[in-house]
């Protein structure tokens, strides 16, 4: 009962959000997913908006790799992975070696401005960690059942902000996914989407325990790159370049 009256408030308030968004832009509407496996669905979107395309991604917040982007560089794509986490770092270097020649590792957090901050570390889940450390309360608390004795490590890591990172990388991406724990919204914001010509998939995190992601951004993407919300997912929020 509790789970039908929480589907549908969760539609009702997509529903206002949508009729906003449909009023200020004009363009195709979302498509909401009230699910608890949200790595199959966009998987299931990459494979479909991607099919029989060979490009290039870029992931900030890759953890260990194990997820959207195997299935794209089985299809021969190249990729750049950035993950602040050195424990989880090197458990990706070892999962993407059977790709090392399609790959790049950036064992940087990526942030707006750069610089050396602290980072903090769930000790007992990979999975649970954040630059931002009441994010990271949250999503302890959020997910109780990955560390039900959460003891959190604190360390400095040096941090990259995302316009250095590109000039470094480069900007011929065809998919961006920000994974970044409560600072997606901030890496977002800190630079100008017209420079990625290329890209037509754009996916963020959005934080515990939302449903829909932050407005501002919703219309910086649509503002500078001709982005629209397509798809949201429990935590993610999808965006496909529009073509008219």
């Amino acid at each position: 009962m509790w789970r039908k009256f929480h589907s549908l408030v969760d539609i009702f308030l997509v529903s206002i959000y949508t009729i906003k968004m449909i009023k200020e832009f004009q363009k195709p509407t979302p498509t909401f997913y009230d699910t608890p496996e949200p790595n199959d669905i966009f998987n299931n979107i990459l494979a479909d908006h991607f099919k029989n395309v060979k490009g290039k991604f870029l992931g900030i917040g890759a953890h260990i790799g194990l997820d959207w982007g195997f299935p794209l560089l089985e299809q021969g794509w190249q990729g750049v992975y950035c993950e602040p986490d050195p424990f989880n770092c090197s458990k990706l270097l070892e999962n993407i070696e059977k790709y090392s020649n399609q790959v790049k590792v950036v064992n940087s957090a990526i942030t707006p401005t750069g610089g050396v901050m602290p980072f903090y570390s769930s000790y007992n889940s990979s999975f649970l960690s954040s630059l931002d450390p009441d994010h990271l309360q949250t999503a302890i608390s959020y997910n109780s059942s990955w560390d039900s004795n959460p003891k959190v490590i604190p360390f400095l890591t040096n941090t990259l902000s995302f316009q250095n990172l590109i000039n470094y990388v480069g900007k011929d991406f065809d998919l961006i996914v920000i994974d970044a724990e409560g600072y997606d919204v901030e890496i977002a914001e800190s630079l100008d989407w017209s420079q990625f010509s290329k890209c037509t998939l754009v996916s963020l995190e959005h934080g515990y325990p939302e449903i829909y992601p932050n407005d501002n951004i919703v219309k910086q993407l649509f503002d500078q790159g001709n982005f629209v919300l397509e798809t949201i997912t429990p935590g993610h929020a999808v965006y496909k370049k529009y073509v008219s």
